[in-house]
């Protein structure tokens, strides 16, 4: 009964605050538009954007509070547009790669390589991908917009797809996995 009490009292606390819990009906009116000037997106956590119509920023701020630290910004602002009547972030472009914070490049990245390495049914230890593998695909990709000025305007997504081949992804998670099995040997030998 004791353990109650204090669940209750937080309850009655909430709602006497104002908060109220909405329903996916305000959702979907929060992201209604009829054209792409009514969308924007606001920043609701870690490195995330979220669309929204231009006349309910406020509830959605109030839905969506951020829950990150200044320490962790969410990265460039994406443009918005109406698409079947909803608003949605569009994709990064080629001209944001720079402004990309380092978390939401590396994101970017592991995107491609989950893609490719799903679609080889290939599981990978994530720790020693991102230790020896990640750094390689960003420095790739960022000299590529970099010599290519004529891709930004392109999708990063498709910049991406382009600059690292699932061959390529395949064959690195084999060199990492002889590496960090070659390290393991050694290791148990001293």
């Amino acid at each position: 009964m004791i353990t109650r009490v204090p669940f209750i009292a937080f309850c009655i606390a909430i709602l006497a605050s104002g908060f109220v819990f909405s329903d996916t009906r305000d959702q979907k009116a929060w992201i209604a538009c009829e054209m792409g000037i009514d969308c924007t997106s606001i920043e609701i956590g870690c490195w995330q954007w979220k669309p929204v119509n231009k006349n309910y920023i406020d509830e959605m701020k109030a839905a969506y509070p951020p829950n990150c630290d200044k320490s962790f910004p969410a990265g460039p602002q994406p443009t918005s547009s109406c698409v079947n009547h909803s608003c949605i972030n569009n994709p990064y472009t080629g001209q944001f790669w720079k402004r990309l914070e380092p978390r939401q490049a590396s994101k970017l990245i592991d995107n491609r390589i989950d893609e490719c390495l799903t679609e080889a049914a290939i599981k990978i230890n994530r720790t020693s991908f991102e230790r020896d593998g990640y750094g390689a695909y960003i420095k790739q990709v960022g000299d590529f917009i970099e010599k290519n000025p004529s891709v930004a305007d392109k999708s990063l997504d498709e910049i991406i797809s382009s600059q690292i081949s699932c061959k390529d992804v395949k064959n690195k998670d084999k060199e990492i996995k002889e590496k960090w099995s070659k390290s393991n040997k050694q290791g148990n030998n001293h």
